[in-house]
């Protein structure tokens, strides 16, 4: 019994503490001034001055679209508010990063879409291993530099099939997924190491150019004395 209520303690401790940061990361104050820019832009800026690390799939979150935003020591909540939520684009944070998701038009929840995303790292290291293909049926699309990824599905069981050059190939099934949902994948390293190549010596016979009579020196011995004195 003690041991369920130290664990229930841990646990709730620990969620305490991710609620907080990401309220935290939300409410720091932040100034930016950007006329017609594009939201690459404005979250460039944003990464840059104040150490952000935002994580998107280029297929999924467009980020071309022009912006104009005024804000001065404001919430970052505010000023993510009017950059991406009034261009269509949701956000959360999820550890150090701010996960960046398209908001879920009516169009597509009648296609009964949804999104799943996570990070792709190393099992071992947890290094995330940006450039991982993941697929999911004909759907795929590639890990970011943080190994983030984005992936839209139709509603239902989900197959995921994560790959990386030198790691073994990950498959993860997903049952009855009826919301966004949010996983890690780790990769283990591939095991498979190159055999040892034997090289084997053959023996290559030069033929003679043409020009030149190959004989024995017997055979050299009958021939007609061509020079001042004969062969020994």
């Amino acid at each position: 019994m003690c041991k369920r209520i130290l664990c229930f303690g841990i646990g709730w401790l620990a969620f305490a503490f991710a609620a907080l940061a990401q309220i935290a990361v939300l409410n720091q104050k932040v100034s930016v001034n950007k006329t017609a820019a594009t939201i690459r832009e404005v979250l460039t800026e944003l990464s840059s001055a104040y150490k952000l690390n935002f994580s998107y799939s280029n297929d999924l979150v467009h980020l071309q679209q022009k912006v104009s935003i005024k804000a001065d020591e404001r919430p970052l909540r505010e000023v993510l508010d009017v950059v991406l939520v009034s261009k269509g684009i949701r956000y959360a944070v999820i550890g150090s990063q701010i996960i960046l998701q398209p908001v879920q038009t009516k169009q597509k929840q009648k296609q009964k879409q949804l999104t799943i995303s996570g990070y792709v790292t190393d099992a071992t290291s947890g290094e995330a291993l940006a450039g991982a293909t993941i697929t999911s049926g004909v759907a795929g699309t590639s890990a970011n530099t943080y190994g983030f990824f984005s992936l839209q599905v139709p509603l239902g069981p989900v197959q995921l099939q994560a790959r990386y050059l030198g790691y073994r190939s990950l498959q993860v099934q997903l049952l009855a997924v009826r919301q966004d949902t949010t996983v890690k994948l780790l990769l283990p390293v591939s095991s498979q190491e190159l055999g040892e190549v034997s090289v084997t010596a053959t023996p290559i016979t030069v033929p003679p150019p043409a020009n030149i009579l190959g004989m024995r020196s017997q055979e050299l011995k009958q021939l007609p004395h061509l020079w001042e004195r004969p062969m020994p």
